[in-house]
Formats: structure tokens, C-alpha cells, sequence
């Protein structure tokens, strides 16, 4: 078992910092732990559900105290700690090698990093990378590769261009929406800004499972500010998975002997297709319907056209689910097994129309619960796997407690 921890570190002690934890099981990384602020992190580990509508609390952190939550989270202590914040061997005076070769790989794709100094980190930053030393985590700098705990500094933005193949950094900032799309209306800023995030968990629900971020609906959200904590605890999963990759050896460092950037090692292909930037929107080619995000969307629109909005409360959707699971099983009955393995091309296109009947009101009632439909799925077939280990259940049919 592995862990990391990850942390969106605010530069001053009157903004709130996201933490993330991952811990790898069987090779495959999973989230323990989600939270807007250290405080909230703290008290997920105490057993109290973090309250996404709150504001985050502010403060600085506390190393001792989030390794010490972390490791009751996870049942072992943490490996490895990802932070964004620049941290150096070095007092902070100003930019360092770190921050130009970034900027100097990434800056054509508008990620070149902010300029550190005295005051912003400054003293923050260098008690923390001397607690965590303390702590037994020494900072990871270039060309080392630690293979014990390590502190690593992390820049989320250039690692969601690595994560996502994109051809520039993100639109993703809360701050910067007005920046972003400044002749858009407050509604259509929060709903791009939901769009890009919603990718982004997408893909790296692709590497990490059980990350539970349900973000709000557009028509829940009434102003921007209600957004932070999401962002700061999204950018927090980004560094953490950054850390996964260290851990892996799949991360490069980006500066000298003082202080270094760990990123994604880049993917240089030109295959890949996985996004574009259009106003700022992160869209998927093809958008299609294979895009849950972007059905939702669309049956949102559908359901708000028709003022059909009133009539999709979870307890309808729910029926009507059953009713359209019901017409789907109802071209099998009485077919034999292997007649339902080569159905006739026009009972197939029946099939396929109730599957997309069944899709849609699943869609529509995971939206109304406000329930993540993908991450639902990754915590089932985890849950699943733990209750269906392979070397037990292979070949067989039974329930997980007849074994």
C-alpha cells in the first residue's frame, strides 16, 4: 500500500487550501479523502461528512496534524506529500530556476508560473517545507528520485495539460471566469466553468476511482464564490495524482539542486484526441451523448423547453426507469439463451431504443439526486471487487456470501 497526499495550498493564511488523499490498493489508486479546507480534512478523519455549501475555513496548515488525519484515513501513513506551493531548500526571495523552465516548457501554452517572493509564500512556505522535513519528508528537488517519503512541489495547471492532451492551460479558475468569458452573463460563466471541471474529473476518474466530487447543478449554484471550495479541492486531487506518478516514476522535475516542479512526464504523441479548447470550454471530440455530462445537459434543456421540469421528481424517474427497464426485458422473454445472443436486426433496433430509454431517465434521476453516475459506477465495481475476489469467485455464480 501507498499513499499520497495532496495539497492546494493557499499562499496566505486568509484563504482555504484543498487536501486530497490517495491510496493505492492492488495497483490501482483510489480517494479516501476529499475536503475544501484543512480544517473539513481534519474532521472527515473525526468521522463528520464535509458540507460542500459552507464556505471553507481559512489557516494554515498544520503538517503534523493532516499526516496524522491522513494516516487514520487511510489505515497506513502517507508516502508521499504533493503540495502547490513553491517550496525550496532555499528562503524564497523570488523566481527561481523551477519557475523559468516551467515557463519556459509550458509558457507557449499559457501555464507559465506566478512569480514567487518574500511575502507571497515567503516565511509560509519555508516553515512548511521545514515541519514536513522534520516530519521526515525531505524536499524531492532535481535530478533526485526519492524512493522513500518525499515532499514535492506540484503546479496543477500543467498537469491538467498533460492529463487532459491539452493544446493550452485551462479555463478553470473561479477568479478568472469574468477573464475567461467577459461578455457572458453570471449563468453562462458558472456553466462553463462546471463544463471544464466536469472533464477534468472525467479523466482523471481514469487513474484514481472513488473521487466523490459531485458537483452542483448550474441552477444551484447562485453565485460564484459558492464554487472555491470544489475548485480548491479539485486542484488538491490534481497535485495528489501528480504524486502518484512520482511515486511510479512517471514524473519529471523541472528546476536545480534548491527546488523543483514535479510534472507528468509530457506525452509528445500526436495521436492522442483527447480535447480541444473552445472559449475556453473543454469539449471532447466527438461531444456526443457518450459524454454524460453533455446528455445531462441536454436532457436539462429537453425537460426546461417542454416545462416538463415539474413533472422529474425522483420518485417519477424512478418509476418510469422500471417501466422502460420492463419494455426492454420484454423483447427477451421467452427467447432462449442463445436466441437473445443474435436477435434480428429489427429487434435489435427495438433494443437499442429502450437502452437509450433506460439511459436517459437514469441520467435524469442521478442528475435530480445530485449523484456523480461515473463515480457511482468506479465505487460499485470497487466495492464489488472486494466482495468478489477472483482467485474465489472465478467461473462461479454465487452470491458473495455463499462463499
Amino acid at each position: 500500500m501507498r499513499v499520497v497526499l495532496g495539497i492546494d495550498a493557499a499562499w496566505t493564511a486568509d484563504q482555504p487550501s484543498g487536501v486530497a488523499l490517495l491510496v493505492e490498493n492492488r495497483g490501482q489508486w483510489n480517494c479516501c479523502g476529499l475536503a475544501p479546507s484543512y480544517s473539513a480534512f481534519a474532521a472527515m478523519a473525526s468521522g463528520t461528512a464535509v458540507n460542500w455549501s459552507e464556505k471553507a475555513n481559512r489557516g494554515t496548515p498544520e503538517p503534523g496534524a493532516l499526516l496524522q488525519a491522513a494516516a487514520r484515513l487511510a489505515g497506513s501513513e502517507v508516502d508521499v506529500v504533493a503540495i502547490d506551493m513553491p517550496v525550496s531548500k532555499l528562503a524564497i526571495r523570488g523566481r527561481r530556476v523551477a519557475d523559468d523552465r516551467i515557463s519556459r516548457e509550458y509558457g507557449g501554452r499559457h501555464a507559465s508560473t506566478h512569480s514567487p517572493s518574500s511575502a507571497r509564500p515567503g516565511g509560509l512556505s519555508d516553515r512548511l517545507r521545514q515541519q514536513f522535513e522534520e516530519l521526515g519528508y525531505d524536499l524531492a528537488v532535481a535530478p533526485q528520485t526519492s524512493s522513500g517519503r518525499a515532499l514535492i512541489e506540484v503546479y496543477p495547471h500543467v498537469a491538467l495539460i498533460e492529463l487532459l492532451g491539452a493544446p493550452r492551460r485551462l479555463e478553470c479558475k473561479v477568479s478568472k471566469t469574468g477573464k475567461y468569458w467577459p461578455n457572458e452573463p453570471k449563468s453562462v460563466r458558472i456553466a462553463n466553468l462546471l463544463a471544464v471541471w466536469r472533464r477534468i474529473l472525467i479523466a482523471l476518474r481514469e487513474h484514481v476511482h472513488a473521487i466523490n466530487l459531485a458537483l452542483p447543478a448550474e441552477d444551484q449554484c447562485h453565485s460564484l464564490s459558492s464554487l472555491k471550495p470544489f475548485e480548491d479541492a479539485l486542484d488538491a486531487a490534481v497535485s495528489a495524482w501528480v504524486g502518484t506518478l512520482f511515486v511510479e516514476g512517471r514524473a519529471v522535475a523541472y528546476g536545480d539542486e534548491s527546488a523543483a516542479i514535479w510534472a507528468p512526464v509530457p506525452d509528445r504523441s500526436q495521436g492522442r484526441e483527447a480535447g480541444s479548447i473552445e472559449t475556453g470550454v473543454l469539449e471532447t471530440k466527438p461531444a456526443a451523448a457518450s459524454d454524460i455530462g453533455h446528455l445531462r445537459d441536454r436532457l436539462r434543456s429537453f425537460a426546461t423547453e417542454r416545462d416538463w421540469d415539474q413533472f422529474h421528481t425522483p420518485k417519477n424517474l424512478a418509476m418510469a426507469l422500471s417501466v422502460e427497464v420492463a419494455e426492454l426485458v420484454e423483447h427477451f422473454q421467452w427467447l432462449t439463451a442463445e436466441q437473445s445472443q443474435a436477435l434480428e436486426p429489427e429487434v435489435l433496433g427495438k433494443v437499442r431504443a429502450e437502452i437509450g430509454d433506460v439511459l436517459i431517465y437514469l441520467v435524469r434521476l442521478g442528475d435530480k439526486l445530485g449523484i456523480d453516475l461515473l463515480s457511482a459506477a468506479s465505487d460499485k465495481l470497487i466495492e464489488n471487487e472486494r466482495k468478489y475476489p477472483t482467485d474465489k469467485v472465478r467461473g462461479k455464480s454465487k452470491k458473495y456470501d455463499q462463499y
